[in-house]
Formats: C-alpha cells, sequence, structure tokens
C-alpha cells in the first residue's frame, strides 16, 4: 500500500509491523521533499503573426502566453533583435499576456522569454517569429493600390 503525499514539510505516519506473535505499532517520520522542476515554461506566441508588416505607430502589440507544469512563471520578457527591451512579472499562466513597445521603421526578429519561480530558475523561448515595421504612409498605399 502506498501513500501519496501533496504537501511539502514532515509527515507522521504510522506503520503496523507483526513478528508473527505480536502486533506492534510504530510511528515513523517522514520527509516530502518537492519535486525537482527541470521543465522550462512553455511560451507561445499569438500575435502579430509571423512575417507581419505592421504600421509605425509607436504602440506595436506583442501577445503571447505561459505556462509551468511544476511552477509558476517568474517573468517573461520581449527580445527583439536579442535585446531584452521590456519585462513582465505580473504574470497569469495561460492568458493572453500583451508587451506594446514603440519601433521603428525596419525589419526584426522577435520572441518572448520566461524565467519559472523554481530554485533552478528554468527558462522557456517560445519560437522566433519577423515582423517588417513600416511608416504609416507606406501601409495606407499599399491597401489603396492594385497591384
Amino acid at each position: 500500500d502506498c501513500t501519496v503525499f501533496d504537501q511539502i514539510g514532515w509527515v507522521e505516519n504510522t506503520i503496523l509491523a507483526s513478528d508473527g506473535e505480536l502486533n506492534e505499532t510504530d510511528s515513523l517520520l517522514i520527509t516530502v521533499l518537492p519535486a525537482v522542476d527541470l521543465t522550462p515554461p512553455v511560451v507561445t506566441l499569438i500575435s502579430p503573426e509571423p512575417d507581419a508588416i505592421v504600421n509605425q505607430s509607436g504602440r506595436n502589440v506583442f501577445e503571447y502566453s505561459v505556462f509551468d507544469e511544476l511552477s509558476g512563471v517568474e517573468n517573461c520578457s520581449l527580445v527583439v533583435n536579442g535585446t531584452v527591451v521590456a519585462t513582465n512579472s505580473s504574470i497569469q499562466e495561460n492568458v493572453t499576456q500583451a508587451f506594446t513597445v514603440g519601433l521603428p521603421s525596419g525589419y526584426y526578429s522577435w520572441q518572448a522569454e520566461c524565467f519559472d519561480d523554481s530554485p533552478d530558475a528554468n527558462k522557456g523561448i517560445s519560437e522566433t517569429r519577423f515582423l517588417t515595421v513600416k511608416p504609416l504612409k507606406y501601409i495606407i498605399n499599399k491597401k489603396i493600390l492594385p497591384r
């Protein structure tokens, strides 16, 4: 018979044993340790879509979601062209989160990275997506002019 402990800490358990003639009862103190978490958070990008073209509005929104099976999520960062440009420490798991940053015209790679709150601080990294930021005039002209 096996007992599963779902609480971390000390647990006192009573064990019954028999020597064939007498029944004896004894207590045993068991230490229940937390599971070792070596698994990073799972980070999923939501928007912008891969290879998106967006306008240079000063407010580009990058959406993602994250969850960690064994631990909580400590923080997540937006990484643009290999540099962390924003960090969020108020994470809700399995909910769309967003970073809003202004980017000048250009071509960018972006991803989200998140650390869990386990003692090992496992790092989860999303896929890498690419984004083109164009001046607003370019976006309007592209939609109006036929190809």
